[in-house]
């Protein structure tokens, strides 16, 4: 519980706020070669996400292209977060009123990773999200888990308290925490997720964040 009487809720940005299956396709195109440029759709690169495989991994085990995947991953940290690619994301046409809903109960904390902070929140500002967040937290992909920005920064988040997010970075924050998770289906990640944490009641899956619970209900599930 929140100092405020409120329980916060922790969201993530990408695949919880806004999608960015149009970026992430959009930099994989772009980098395969002359010729092979055609050979996923972006459903078909999106499924292969959801279910946790490289793109790369799977180009090379089908084509046998030979393709680098620490160069391919190296490369895509330092572009993918350029404003040209960044103008792809698109916000979900649900968000605005859901987090108006939510912050009439629960402190919200947004709680994110990027390399390029000030690119986020110049995102967030585009967007019209800034408002509705109490705090901004951003890591870099190499910094340790969220979990413990959770519990440094929010030691007083109890069982009422909240995380939404898309991938398993986002469910082991609440394993190291007491809040109660609530993976989404609109991001990165599909339901197989869950059974990394499988016997844990703390962990729900929704489809997106309209799915997510006041307090009062929250602590019940």
């Amino acid at each position: 519980m929140g100092k405020t009487g409120k329980p916060y809720c922790f969201l993530d940005f990408d695949g919880t706020l806004v999608s960015n299956e149009r970026r992430l396709y959009q930099f994989f195109i772009n980098n395969l070669p002359d010729g092979f440029r055609d050979v996923l759709s972006m459903q078909e690169f999106w499924a292969l996400k959801r279910l946790g495989i490289h793109e790369v991994d799977w180009i090379n085990s089908k084509l046998h292209l030979g393709m680098d995947t620490a160069e391919w991953n190296a490369r895509k940290s330092e572009e993918i977060e350029e404003a040209c690619y960044l103008a792809l994301d698109d916000k979900f046409d649900y968000v605005d009123e859901t987090l108006r809903r939510l912050k009439r109960s629960y402190r919200l904390i947004l709680i994110s990773r990027r390399e390029d902070r000030k690119g986020l929140l110049d995102e967030l500002q585009r967007l019209g999200l800034t408002e509705f967040f109490e705090s901004i937290e951003i890591l870099r992909h190499n910094e340790e888990g969220k979990g413990r920005v959770i519990r440094q920064k929010y030691g007083d988040a109890d069982e009422s308290s909240i995380l939404a997010g898309d991938t398993e970075d986002d469910m082991q924050a609440c394993m190291d925490n007491a809040v109660r998770g609530y993976l989404v289906l609109s991001g990165i990640r599909g339901r197989w997720i869950s059974h990394r944490f499988t016997g844990q009641k703390r962990i729900s899956i929704v489809n997106d964040i309209r799915e997510l619970p006041d307090p009062a209900d929250a602590v019940k599930r």
